[in-house]
């Protein structure tokens, strides 16, 4: 990750950003993923399945409530009572055409469906027709022995074979709501678990990434800092690592370290100069305090020191020039 640190602290920090705004990205996508995988399944159920299987449970219980009506018009007489039975059966017989005709809308593409259908189609044909064409006209006719032999025999064949298909389409309606809402509490599991995984693994690159800038922007700025103050109180013993980083803190711990490193050399030279101060200056007075020495050798003397101290007072004077001060 050397290429990393070299990188500059604004690149850090924006990459840094962008990596955890990818992963939030991400979650947002797997949370929108799992909820629209949901809302397709329940939409389905709702649009679709339950509607489906409303009809053929209602299919069911008009076949059932037809044949009722069929049976108390064959245990009855000729009367308006029977003609009033008569016209319901038509009325229920409307009321089952219209629910073949919704469950066929709801089921195109069914295989399953669509073949049951046509098998209660046409064993309806004739169920309605050996009604219409033969047992009621005996009926009316007063020939009840007849009537009910037809409606016992071959007229209840038909029967049990409807409401077997009409049983068979319930159940298999039935289960495929069954089959649906597994479906959905999967979907809505696994969305559950991806979303979960991948938070987790966000929340961990997270603190990753935020551990790993702390390490190398902050805490070497917290090592600089300390050097910069103990430097600003006049302490020169401290050392800074040197660094092979291009970016923003290796800079400043190169500019750190050679001002560590001037203030030293300046403060030698500083000291080395007062030293030579101090031993002209004693040398100085013992020249005037010596009694052997003539006049004009004392003079030439402090003239030799005057000139030492012209050139150091030089010296100085260029120091303070290079450092700038």
């Amino acid at each position: 990750m050397k290429w990393f640190i070299d990188v500059s602290t604004r690149k850090k920090l924006l990459m840094g950003f962008t990596v955890m705004l990818v992963f939030m990205a991400i979650i947002d996508v797997f949370a929108y993923i799992g909820i629209a995988s949901v809302n397709r399944f329940q939409n389905k159920m709702m649009e679709v399945e339950f509607p489906l299987t409303v009809e053929c449970v209602k299919l069911k219980n008009l076949t059932n409530r037809e044949r009722l009506l069929m049976s108390r018009i064959i245990m009855m007489r000729r009367g308006p009572v029977v003609e009033q039975l008569n016209n319901d059966t038509h009325v229920t017989e409307n009321e089952i055409n219209d629910a073949l005709q919704a469950i066929t809308g709801l089921a195109r593409g069914h295989q399953d469906y669509t073949s049951l259908v046509g098998k209660i189609i046409a064993s309806r044909n004739e169920y309605v027709n050996e009604w219409d064409k033969q047992i009621y006209p005996l009926i009316l006719n007063g020939k009840m022995i007849e009537a009910k032999k037809f409606y016992l025999q071959t007229h209840l064949q038909h029967f049990e074979d409807i409401r077997k298909v009409a049983t068979e389409l319930v159940d298999i309606s039935t289960n495929r709501n069954k089959s649906f809402k597994i479906q959905s509490g999967r979907v809505m599991t696994r969305s559950l678990y991806i979303f979960a995984i991948t938070g987790g693994i966000a929340i961990i690159a997270g603190v990753v990434i935020s551990l790993y800038l702390t390490r190398i922007i902050a805490t070497p700025l917290k090592r600089i800092s300390t050097v910069a103050e103990q430097i600003s109180y006049g302490d020169l013993t401290s050392k800074i690592s040197p660094t092979n980083r291009k970016d923003e803190i290796g800079t400043l711990t190169l500019t750190i370290g050679m001002m560590v490193e001037s203030a030293r050399s300046m403060t030698s030279e500083i000291q080395g100069a007062v030293k030579v101060i101090a031993s002209l200056s004693n040398a100085m007075v013992e020249c005037i305090e010596r009694k052997d020495l003539g006049k004009e050798e004392i003079i030439a003397q402090i003239r030799e020191r005057a000139g030492k101290l012209n050139e150091l007072g030089q010296k100085l004077k260029e120091l303070v020039e290079q450092y700038k001060v």
